[in-house]
């Protein structure tokens, strides 16, 4: 890490123009870092393309946003956006920050101003969202970044609430001055609000930094060739650029770039690992609760790494909404009777071993299929859909940009 030191004192932005630069500045690192994310994607299958989904879904979400009319609804604004990215998301970190970003706006409706308690309630809703998507969670990954992340937030924004009536006042739209060792944006001074939110998004950045060094040693898959896990790494850079929109910085890519073997460059570290077998499927369904859940028994049964989100959880008329519970019985007793929107993600042996499953429960469309193979460079620029040959054909699908 490089070492900045000094006081500065930084506008922020927690509304809607913080909310497009985060987004806006995640596309740009991510693209930065693209090739680096491919060459270290092991797992769960070394096919090499983590950085470009990722790419892809924040290019949907922020695309989506800027397209928008703003209404100062931050949670409805990041929900749609994020609904519309998981729509054409592509492999298991696609898919799963598309589902965390829409934990984070069904958490955040009605907020216009971003706040410390709203951050860490809405990184908590983001991660009960992807772990619940998958059948089988296996720690050591992006998942454990996002309970990383989750539980430093929390933490922090419930110290803030014990101190609360210890904060003093400053000028509104600034932080107190905040010394910055080692690229640390450390705040000092009085805890106000704005010093409480940069001070809970460092506990979460850092939290998620930590995270992502141990997945090297948390799966003997990225043991085996000394890397950190590919999707966590992305957490992290999309988790740094949200706090760089915030504090209106530059965002500091030198932190990650020093995670065990991850290079600039990048190693092609994949080659190290045997490729997989089966293909990649991906679609959308419309089925009821009850039938989506027999299906990822069935898709559990004959194939892995099973990603299913509802994409709009509840039906639209119910004025009460205010996010989707998955540990709440009522909930799930009225879903029961609706018909929503499930994305399915699938790993199995053919495709059509996993559509004959999902047909049963629904008419399956934006069907990708894609071989579990990590030669990128013999990937096409289109999308392979159900019916066509899949040799070839690109994981990334262009995400249907």
């Amino acid at each position: 890490m490089s070492e900045r030191e000094g006081t500065v004192t930084q506008a922020i932005r927690a509304d809607f123009s913080g909310l497009q630069d985060w987004l806006s500045l995640s596309v740009t690192e991510l693209t930065k870092q693209q090739e680096s994310l491919n060459a270290i994607n092991v797992f769960p299958v070394p096919d090499g393309d983590t950085g470009t989904n990722l790419v892809a879904t924040m290019r949907t979400v922020h695309q989506a946003i800027t397209e928008a009319e703003p209404t100062g609804d931050l949670g409805h604004h990041l929900a749609t956006a994020a609904r519309q990215a998981l729509g054409s998301a592509q492999g298991n970190s696609g898919s799963l920050v598309s589902v965390f970003l829409l934990g984070m706006g069904e958490s955040l409706a009605g907020i216009t101003t971003l706040t410390a308690p709203a951050l860490a309630e809405s990184l908590e809703a983001g991660r009960l969202r992807a772990w619940a998507a998958l059948s089988e969670p296996v720690g050591g990954t992006i998942l454990s970044v996002m309970e990383a992340a989750s539980d430093a937030a929390r933490a922090r924004a419930s110290q803030q609430k014990q101190r609360g009536h210890q904060k003093q006042s400053v000028p509104q739209g600034t932080v107190p001055q905040r010394t910055v060792p080692q690229c640390k944006r450390q705040l000092t001074g009085p805890e106000t609000e704005p010093a409480a939110l940069i001070g809970t998004l460092e506990e979460a950045w850092r939290a998620a930094l930590r995270e992502a060094e141990d997945t090297q040693v948390r799966l003997k898959d990225l043991t085996d060739v000394a890397v950190v896990d590919a999707g966590a790494v992305g957490f992290a850079i999309i988790l740094n650029c949200l706090l760089a929109a915030v504090t209106h910085t530059a965002v500091d890519p030198e932190p990650y770039r020093d995670l065990p073997g991850y290079h600039d460059q990048g190693e092609i570290r994949i080659e190290q690992v045997e490729a997989a077998d089966g293909v990649e499927v991906v679609c959308t369904v419309t089925a009821s609760a009850l039938d989506a859940a027999l299906m990822r028994a069935a898709l559990d049964a004959v194939g892995d790494s099973v990603v299913m989100s509802a994409m709009e959880p509840v039906s639209e008329h119910d004025p009460e909404y205010r996010g989707y519970n998955h540990a709440n019985p009522s909930q799930k007793a009225a879903t029961s009777e609706h018909t929503l929107s499930w994305r399915v993600h699938v790993h199995v042996p053919t495709e059509t071993t996993a559509l004959e499953i999902i047909s049963k429960a629904g008419e399956p469309t934006d069907i990708a299929v894609t071989p579990l193979q990590h030669l990128a460079k013999h990937k096409s620029t289109r999308p392979h859909t159900a019916g066509q040959s899949s040799q070839g054909c690109n994981h990334a699908g262009t995400n249907h940009l």
